[in-house]
């Protein structure tokens, strides 16, 4: 997206959409578990502006680090395919949210990616847990509902 501006419509329907490169791949000729992890980073960042996380200072005074991340190979990527990452909220907590990256190809589900980020204001150098914005736990909430 090339705004801080929320999309009308709800980020769990604007898929990241990845073509599997030749050198993500393995000798095998299977995607390299390792780009999972990056490809779930930067759809979670897809889907976080889609709700305006940037307006709300996300990224600059405002952080949300990983801290867990588990992830399920259901069926190998190669290099060609098209894979679309939906990205949905499993669980809002307090000062947490935790994500679910499905990476699907040809009609088929590839790997599921769940990951919790904490938000966080640097305070003298240390990460300190704070409140989710009302304003992201709003867009977050009703995309859920959507």
């Amino acid at each position: 997206m090339d705004t801080d501006e929320p999309s009308q419509v709800p980020a769990s329907r604007l898929p990241l959409v990845i073509d599997v490169a030749f050198g993500e791949c393995d000798p095998m000729g299977q995607v390299f578990y390792p780009n999972y992890a990056r490809w779930a980073d930067a759809a979670a960042w897809h889907f976080l502006a889609a709700h305006g996380a940037a307006a709300m200072g996300i990224g600059e005074s405002a952080f949300l680090p990983l801290v867990a991340a588990e992830m399920q190979f259901l069926a190998p990527s190669r290099h060609g395919d098209r894979l679309e990452v939906v990205t949905t909220v499993d669980d809002l907590g307090a000062t947490s949210l935790t994500l679910r990256h499905t990476f699907s190809g040809d009609g088929v589900e590839r790997a599921l990616v769940t990951e919790k980020r904490v938000h966080v204001v640097p305070i003298d150098g240390v990460a300190v847990p704070r409140l989710l914005p009302d304003a992201l736990r709003q867009r977050l909430t009703s995309d859920r509902q959507a």
